[in-house]
């Protein structure tokens, strides 16, 4: 397809730049030679998609991992000195206000010091790797090599896995590194193939044939063309003027080839002047992907350029739009405006992936990059799959949308309720809008009986930014979505696209039919078009745009003028009765309001008051702390009657290895999104404690969220916690661990926990238990009593808990497993704890979903602290003939225990977080 193939390698070099003024040089952290034989597990090293994945059996070893990578985080220092220029370059009183950096700039300053890139490159080679990439911006090293040189190098297991019916390749096990490598890395990336989405939809009805027009049909429904949105969106007078984004480059980011023709197809049916997107292949060439991916490729091509009809086109393509385009396209500083298509639901993603993405979005933010991304299609549900018709997995956002450092763009359909503002007669560029139209919420969910609306709601991991203010923002302290929205509705009004060949004659095909675009991966890339005719206007890179953004809703002056406030519809979707989120059925998601909302943020733009009046205003500048942070919140109880105080402990705790400092500050609780009892602050532990009140909540499931508002070290985080009231009538029962927190020494076992269960109202059956999470390691957990019965003469009962921080595996020939659990004093425990350690070798296929029939409890905990350190030596260490013991990284996870019984024919389910401490 004549792509133009930029696979780069960089050298390395010690580089001295003089950056905004400070002569600067990274400090070298490696200090001598690279040991192999000292090693340390990483941290969050498995994907928490792996919880719902089936295992399908070891990789073949000769599997080509096309582009992996070491991610390196940055030391204390260079966190704050780099949160203090993100400040100073939104700030019009500093002199480094948009003094924006080169990726060897910023690598000066905050990347990996040149010399220890080179000892990394250097082992890595020794590994057998190719290193095809060293980072401008001194964030990473990327390589290629096979499964087996992957799994000997790090330590890992490499498998074939099964998700949602698609067949992946994926580490199962931690990997780990030398100790010298390991103290400077983030993590590693590529080991395995999971990818983003494309936030786009295909119509499961036909489209309409295009008579008698190609926008309009007779059946009612209208296409809008480049002509139209020119009308609806007030661009006119700017194209009218040379606001074009002459002279701005757009990159659109993808993981698929596309087809030329295409694009050339839509500017000429759209009038326009054929201008081609430049291509850029890094790396492997992925080749033609998903339809879903051409589609999303092509049409944000399409939309951008048409937006933006003066600007270039860049099309950077990878085996992955977000860890290879995106963050190549920001290394390689190719453009000042970033189209961004897809997104993950954050749980997929975990914490490690989100602290190093987060180091990229920053490293953007420096170099005036501003970047434009989806909402997300799946309401706000966003953890719940494509042809889902009824959400499961409660309220979720989707990343990058919900960093802080990117414009989040949800979704709006137009709203005619019976007015005039179509014409019959096609004018300029296909247009036959008359005027702005009325817009609500995207939500086709009923029309393409899938979940399928504007994205949007509160971040779990990022706290409410300094300037995200406002008429509707809710008090939630944290970090909400979307910021603006545009069309993006398939069905109604649906913006046209030319691609696999449809645009055989205009807009249509050869038989008259249309192809309708629509999804958030639209909306976000027509607005991306609209910042490059802001970059045109104001001279230069913008950065981070919602500072401004915010600023403009907040002026009595522009608000109404800049912005249309959506006051209609709901993004909410279905789910399913029981669920989280959702105890009683029904619909979960937000409706649209006055002001800002978490359907549509701030509504629609008008363009040409958006591009006219951007620098009339100041944004208030980015802030918060350097270095991330983790927060988590237990509580006294998870199940009680109405009317009962619940203790809720906080603890926050450092993210990021190389900050060692103690979180200082207030921690915000809130019930349901709504503040309760005002700010707690933090003892010198790091730990604040909150008495909670449930006089005035309803029976059912109730989500209780701390939130960290972050100090001058870190920036804000945030835990939650499910407590589930009951009706002080009804028959049911309370679960009650004797402590929230457990631990252990690596390699070794806790101590037991007491796990009460009491019946309230008259209860009595069985009550069984489990325990599990979010997947990064897998170790044991039994119980001596499963499940406990409870009965009118025996209203309580107790199970205990043990959790092994150590997995087991046979060696040929050795003493059993069995024996060694006698020998650890667990024999007590019969046959759970060895059928659990039984299966934790298990070398077949469905070694996952067996594990979970068989009763195998395993706890797959989410990582959020340093590697391993010290544990080769415990005081029950097994004898070098019987099996291998490996101790679990030290570290602090979270365990959710599960007690269900039934009550008249229906499952009740209580659950207790507990803090599993691994030393």
């Amino acid at each position: 397809m004549g792509f133009l193939r930029l696979t780069r390698f960089i050298a390395p070099v010690v580089v001295f730049v003089c950056s905004l003024g400070v002569a600067q040089a990274a400090d070298v952290r490696i200090s001598g030679a690279v040991d192999p034989s000292a090693r340390s597990t990483m941290a969050g090293g498995v994907s928490p998609r792996l919880a719902a994945a089936i295992d399908l059996g070891v990789a073949p070893a000769d599997h080509v991992l096309p582009m992996m990578s070491l991610n390196f985080q940055m030391t204390t220092a260079q966190q704050a000195a780099l949160t203090q220029l993100l400040a100073d370059q939104q700030n019009p009183a500093s002199p480094r206000y948009h003094q924006w950096m080169t990726p060897e700039q910023f690598a000066s300053q905050f990347g990996l010091a040149a010399v220890d890139m080179a000892k990394v490159s250097s082992w890595l080679t020794a590994q057998g790797f190719t290193v095809t990439s060293v980072a401008r911006g001194g964030l990473f090293v990327q390589f290629s090599g096979t499964v087996a040189q992957a799994e000997k190098a790090f330590g890992t297991e490499i498998h074939t896995v099964s998700l949602r019916g698609e067949q992946h390749i994926a580490n199962i096990t931690a990997p780990s590194l030398p100790k010298a490598i390991a103290a400077v890395t983030a993590g590693i990336g590529g080991l395995d193939d999971f990818k983003p989405k494309a936030h786009v939809h295909l119509p499961d009805v036909a489209p309409q044939t295009a008579s008698p027009k190609p926008e309009y049909s007779v059946g009612g429904t209208n296409y809008v063309a480049p002509g139209d949105f020119y009308t609806i969106y007030d661009e006119k007078t700017l194209l009218t003027a040379g606001t074009k984004g002459t002279g701005v480059s757009i990159v659109v980011a993808g993981q698929t080839d596309i087809y030329p023709a295409d694009i050339a197809a839509f500017q000429s049916a759209s009038g326009l002047a054929n201008k081609p997107a430049t291509v850029q292949v890094y790396g492997a060439d992925p080749g033609y992907t998903t339809t879903a991916d051409l589609i999303a490729s092509e049409q944000s091509i399409e939309w951008a350029g048409a937006v933006a009809p003066g600007a270039t086109i860049l099309y950077v393509n990878t085996i992955s739009a977000i860890y290879g385009s995106l963050t190549l396209a920001v290394d390689n500083d190719l453009a000042p405006v970033i189209a961004d298509s897809y997104g993950t639901c954050e749980a997929d993603l975990g914490t490690s992936a989100i602290i190093y993405y987060s180091q990229i979005l920053e490293q953007a933010a420096s170099q005036g990059i501003t970047i434009t991304t989806p909402s997300g299609e799946f309401g706000a549900t966003d953890c719940d799959s494509s042809g889902v018709a009824s959400a499961v997995d409660g309220y979720a956002v989707d990343f990058p949308g919900s960093s802080p450092l990117v414009t989040a763009v949800g979704g709006t359909e137009f709203n005619e309720s019976g007015g005039t503002y179509w014409s019959t007669i096609n004018g300029t560029n296909g247009g036959s809008a008359l005027s702005y139209i009325p817009e609500m919420v995207w939500n086709d969910d009923s029309t393409a009986s899938t979940l399928l609306a504007s994205g949007g709601g509160a971040s779990q991991y990022f706290s409410k930014p300094a300037w995200q203010t406002g008429i509707g923002v809710p008090a939630d302290s944290s970090r909400d979505v979307p910021d603006i929205a545009l069309n993006a509705s398939p069905y109604h009004d649906p913006l046209l696209i030319c691609t696999q060949g449809y645009c055989a004659t205009g807009f249509a095909t050869a038989a008259g039919v249309l192809e309708p675009g629509g999804g958030t991966a639209l909306s976000s890339s027509v607005f991306a078009g609209l910042m490059a005719l802001v970059v045109q206007k104001t001279g230069g890179p913008v950065g981070v745009a919602n500072p401004v953004l915010y600023a403009l809703a907040n002026s009595p002056t522009y608000k109404t003028t800049v912005f249309h406030d959506v006051r209609s519809g709901t993004n909410a979707s279905p789910c399913t009765s029981g669920s989280t989120n959702c105890p009683n059925g029904g619909t979960i998601g937000f409706a649209a309001t006055s002001g800002y909302d978490q359907a549509t943020g701030w509504g629609s733009v008008d363009a040409f008051q958006l591009v006219s009046d951007w620098s009339l205003v100041t944004g208030t500048p980015l802030g918060n702390g350097p270095a991330f942070s983790l927060t988590n919140v237990g509580g006294s109880a998870t199940s009680v009657t109405a009317g009962t105080s619940v203790l809720f402990t906080t603890t926050v705790t450092s993210g990021v290895s190389t900050v060692t400092a103690t979180p200082t500050g207030s921690v915000q609780i809130t019930v349901d999104g709504v503040a309760s009892g005002g700010t707690n602050t933090l003892n010198g532990s790091g730990v604040a404690t909150y008495t909670l009140d449930t006089t005035g909540l309803s029976v059912g499931q109730h989500t209780v969220q701390a939130t960290y508002l972050g100090d001058s070290n870190y920036q804000g985080s945030k835990g939650t916690f499910l407590l589930t009231i009951s009706t002080s009538t009804g028959a049911d029962f309370t679960l009650t661990p004797t402590t929230a927190t457990m631990t252990a020494n690596a390699g070794s076992e806790t101590p037991g926990l007491t796990l009460t269960v009491t019946a309230v109202n008259g209860f009595t059956g069985s009550i069984t238990f489990a325990a599990g999470s979010l997947t990064t390691l897998a170790a044991p957990v039994a119980f001596t009593t499963n499940p406990v019965v409870l009965s009118s003469t025996t209203p309580s009962g107790t199970t205990i808990m043990t959790l092994l921080a150590f997995t087991l595996s046979e060696k040929p020939g050795s003493g059993s497993l069995k024996s060694e659990l006698n020998r650890r004093s667990l024999g007590a425990y019969g046959g759970a704890v060895l059928a659990a350690m039984l299966m934790l070798v298990l070398p077949r296929k469905r070694r996952f979903a067996a594990a979970l029939r068989g009763g195998l409890l395993m706890v797959l905990m989410a990582v959020a602290a340093t590697g391993l350190s010290g544990c080769t030596s415990t005081p029950n260490a097994p004898s070098s003939s019987g099996p291998t013991i490996t101790p679990i990284p030290t570290g602090t996870y979270n365990v959710v225990v599960t007690a269900t019984g039934t009550v008249n024919g229906s499952a009740v389910t209580h659950v207790c977080n507990v803090t599993f401490i691994v030393q």
